[in-house]
């Protein structure tokens, strides 16, 4: 990419935000604070189980099924759709849209904390290109986010997620089976995909306006696997247009070409595995998701470097890559499934599938191990990557706003892998970046829930008292070991 390019392809930095009141601060806070306390707990529960993920491989009984799926057997106990070959497809993963005013709204807008970022717009408008070119578009996984929490809304609904909670919910689902209601952990996730709903109901619209429902394929991921359930999948407005949810898509192989199997990637993770995710992956992102989202994930600084110029190697399990002075752990390791996927096919290395995933929101095009990664939608400022499939054959792309003489222009950029990197190989300036086609949404998360006649949740004071008690005898435990192992270090207790 020429030093130009880079230097146009930057993100400025967004200007800081009106500081809020003191009340509001001391509220947010005292909010934080509660949650930390109720759930480092789950936390360190939660890392111990995902060390013993890693060394037990609990994703290795995905790959049997990517080689049913390739040999074309049929897997009853999955939701597989087959795609025509000669199809054309954009696949695009990991948009995690969430409620009006939430922080971590990153695709339609940053919440109240940064500037509104542009790619909506810019999906709005790529959408609309791809309809009318004939493309069918695959939506791969976390496009609507259920796991992401918000203390500062309800500092109690919290109490429902985490590693313990999962263990109360279970109880409070045992006594709503015979008391009637519905369990509160259920509540929650099915209140946050009805906001979304809400939210961005002119983003449905939009879909089923161009594509029809023939041509939208939706996949789930570890963020949106409950939309697979009924009681789930009746809440997204896309359903209700007869566009089916499935977990793969697959393009068949032909004489000469490997087959292309679509996945969100989170089954070849040992931390978000179907066997794990609920245990780990889950409980994690409950826990602590809404301190951050990592530096490498969303550009909004120079420091952090031209988004076009995308580290390409894959990436290794632990911490493995620095943004700035920010860390990010890698839980899903390529370089892993890689050599997986070289034993499940050693006996016909040709019969070995190209694999398009998502969920590690870093793109990727690695045609000697047949594998694309969409990288993210709703992850990076004004930048959205997708997958073209042509002929059977990914490729990477990237679209994105610049500004260009004053003028909001959209910019398509195709990328190639030259030695380990990802670079812009063609870039093409398409015209005025143009607003969303549809109406506003609702401003904050109050006017969402009035808007869509949205109610507060109701809790059960004993269930309140027992997830309490839990994170007091953790924490007293933690004390008590803490208070013996300074004793002995000081020498043997009772001496």
């Amino acid at each position: 990419m020429l030093e130009a390019d880079r230097a146009a392809l930057a993100v400025t930095d967004a200007a800081p935000p009106p500081r809020p009141s003191t009340p509001k601060r001391r509220r947010s806070l005292l909010h934080s604070l509660f949650w930390a306390i109720t759930h480092v707990d789950d936390m360190a529960y939660a890392l111990v189980r995902g060390v013993f993920a890693v060394l037990s491989t609990p994703e290795g009984a995905v790959y049997p099924i990517l080689e049913d799926l390739v040999a074309g057997r049929p897997r009853p106990d999955l939701r597989v759709t087959t795609l025509p070959r000669d199809g054309r497809y954009v696949v695009v993963s990991d948009h995690h849209l969430l409620y009006a005013g939430a922080p971590h709204d990153y695709f339609g807008g940053a919440g109240q904390a940064l500037e509104p970022f542009r790619n909506e717009r810019i999906y709005a408008q790529m959408m609309k290109r791809y309809a009318a070119d004939g493309w069918t578009l695959v939506e791969n996984g976390d496009v609507e986010d259920l796991v992401v929490p918000e203390p500062a809304h309800d500092p109690f609904e919290g109490l429902a997620e985490g590693a313990w909670g999962r263990v109360l919910f279970t109880l409070d689902d045992a006594t709503k089976r015979v008391f009637g209601g519905q369990p509160l952990r259920e509540r929650s996730r099915q209140r946050q995909l009805r906001r979304i709903a809400v939210t961005y109901a002119g983003y449905y619209r939009h879909l089923v306006e161009q594509f029809g429902k023939e041509r939208i394929v939706k996949l789930v991921g570890n963020h949106d696997a409950e939309l697979l359930r009924e009681e789930y999948a009746e809440l997204l407005p896309l359903t209700g247009h007869q566009v089916d949810i499935h977990e793969f898509a697959v393009l068949p192989a032909t004489q000469r070409e490997p087959a292309v199997v679509i996945c969100h990637g989170h089954q070849m993770d040992p931390w978000t595995c179907q066997a794990t995710r609920r245990a780990i992956g889950e409980s994690i992102t409950e826990s602590f998701s809404w301190l951050g989202q990592g530096a490498d994930r969303i550009w909004l600084t120079r420091a952090w470097g031209p988004p076009l110029t995308s580290t390409n190697p894959m990436s290794r399990l632990g911490i493995a890559s620095f943004s700035g002075i920010v860390p990010k752990v890698r839980h899903m390791s390529e370089t892993r499934m890689d050599r997986a996927l070289t034993r499940q096919f050693q006996r016909d290395p040709d019969a070995r599938p190209w694999i398009v995933l998502g969920h590690t929101h870093e793109p990727r095009l690695r045609t000697a191990e047949r594998y694309a990664n969409t990288g993210s939608a709703g992850r990076y400022q004004d930048l959205v990557w997708a997958v073209e499939i042509v002929e059977g054959t990914p490729r990477v792309v990237a679209w994105w706003c610049e500004e260009l003489d004053g003028r909001e222009q959209l910019v398509r950029g195709e990328m190639a892998a030259v030695g380990e990197w990802l670079h812009c190989a063609r870039r093409e300036v398409l015209g005025d970046l143009e607003p969303l086609p549809y109406g506003p949404r609702p401003v904050d998360l109050a006017a969402c829930d009035a808007q869509g006649r949205i109610e507060k949740l109701k809790y059960t004071w004993w269930w309140l008292a027992a997830r309490v008690f839990v994170h007091l005898v953790f924490l007293a435990a933690v004390v008590g070991i803490v208070w013996i192992g300074v004793r002995w270090a000081r020498g043997p207790i009772g001496a």
